[in-house]
């Protein structure tokens, strides 16, 4: 066979290779593929092959993919001490890659002289006594991304000569522009999953949102209902409570044999029952038109920590219960501007819950906290605890796991709280505690 004949089939042979390795990475959608079809095709192939990325502010290049036909990659790194995949070429120290990489020139050299430019002088003549590496002859050229060079690809064999340069080329620019769509793709699965939290995100905006609408017409039907029922109970109630004070009036007025009898048939305790209860009715209607009214809180400069002793001093906790109020590292505590009414009966409420939740004693420890965003009050106590089911429902009107309740304690909590621009959170576990925090800005 001629050198014509066989430089002709040569050039066929690159050209098949080239045309059916672009036609292979022409539908890849992952880095890892578009590198595994290269390293999968050259490693059948008798054409070694790399492909160079610019790194460091293009001052590097970075080898990303590396076949050494024959040998194989493994036995270079082995032979050379090093990872290619990690290696990194220094271009100031390489003028035959930085005419490549850096003016975007296509060049044609030897193996050995490419090996030379990429590592150090005594690594090269190591790696250029691997059979066949010196014999070869090798293409470098461009990988540019939307006309700008993004690194180098390089291929070579034995048979290749420099008038085959432009099927390299070319496969260097189908190369280039399946790293292109990959990262278009890549691009357009990172907007999509950010449209997709975001529409997740507005989708629990419209439930909160909705759930908050529901909740607040479901309080506003309540309040209208309490405003009525309210106003027919309120008057038998309090004909009952003059009642009771008059039968009471008239047992003392007893003579003292009467007197005793009276006693000892409990109709003092009897008519004490009844008070307790009238005031548990009367509590509840006025828990439930509270709901219908607009808070409008009086904002003031208020001493939580004299508004907590207060509230403690007012509330009855049974012998059982240790109540502790403790004060963070700062003796003079800021002052928020809250309506003192409404935080009061907020405290009230908290410490008679984390009573209630002590049937048989325990702890309650009260603590006062500033920062530089506001003021926190934790009411913590080692009670019975709540489930998990339990503390998402918590703020909820009507909701109660108590046996005597009506549900509207810390719905009401919630609404001065937030009236008075802060927050007001839970956390509980059964069997250990709940804690219940607070939280006030110093302003609104």
């Amino acid at each position: 066979m001629s050198e014509i004949d066989k430089s002709m089939r040569d050039l066929l042979e690159i050209i098949r290779f080239t045309e059916d390795l672009s036609a292979k990475i022409a539908d890849v959608s992952e880095e890892s593929a578009l590198y595994g079809v290269l390293n999968a095709e050259f490693s059948k192939s008798p054409y070694g092959s790399s492909v160079m990325l610019l790194t460091d502010g293009n001052s590097k290049l970075r080898l990303a993919m590396v076949v050494v036909p024959g040998t194989g990659t493994r036995t270079v790194e082995r032979i050379a001490g090093i990872n290619l995949r990690e290696y990194k070429v220094d271009l100031t120290k390489s003028e035959l890659l930085s005419r490549v990489a850096l003016n975007g020139e296509t060049a044609y050299a030897p193996a050995s002289e490419v090996v030379e430019s990429m590592v150090p002088q005594v690594l090269a003549s190591v790696l250029s006594k691997i059979p066949g590496v010196g014999e070869r002859m090798t293409v470098l050229t461009p990988l540019r991304r939307n006309g700008v060079v993004i690194g180098v690809f390089s291929m070579g064999s034995v048979e290749l000569a420099k008038e085959f340069a432009p099927s390299v080329m070319i496969l260097a620019r189908h190369i280039a522009s399946a790293m292109q769509r990959i990262d278009d793709i890549a691009e357009r699965r990172r907007l999509e999953a950010e449209l997709r939290r975001h529409t997740e995100h507005l989708e629990e905006l419209v439930q909160e949102r909705t759930r908050k609408l529901q909740d607040a017409e479901r309080l506003a039907t309540l309040g209208q209902l309490a405003a009525a029922v309210g106003h027919d109970l309120r008057s038998p109630l309090q004909a009952m409570m003059n009642d009771l004070y008059l039968e009471k009036e008239k047992l003392e007025k007893l003579p003292a044999q009467d007197r005793k009898v009276a006693v000892e048939q409990d109709f003092l305790e009897t008519i004490k029952r009844i008070e307790e209860q009238v005031d548990y009715m009367n509590s509840i209607i006025f828990e439930l038109q509270d709901l219908g009214r607009p808070v409008n809180p009086q904002l003031a400069k208020t001493d939580m920590l004299a508004l907590l002793e207060e509230t403690i001093a007012n509330t009855k906790i049974p012998t059982n219960v240790l109540v502790n109020l403790s004060v963070g590292e700062s003796p003079d505590l800021p002052k928020p501007m809250v309506d003192a009414v409404m935080m009061k009966r907020v405290f009230s409420n908290l410490i008679n819950n984390a009573v209630q939740a002590m049937p048989d004693g325990g702890h309650l420890s009260i603590g006062v906290a500033t920062d530089e965003n506001g003021f926190s009050v934790v009411f913590k106590d080692d009670g019975v605890g709540m489930s998990k089911a339990t503390v998402e429902r918590i703020f909820q009107p009507l909701f109660t796991t108590k046996s005597k309740g009506h549900g509207l304690g810390l719905t009401t909590c919630k609404r001065l709280v937030e009236a008075n621009g802060g927050r007001i959170a839970v956390e509980s576990q059964l069997g250990k505690g709940t804690t219940f925090t607070v939280s006030m800005p110093f302003s609104r």
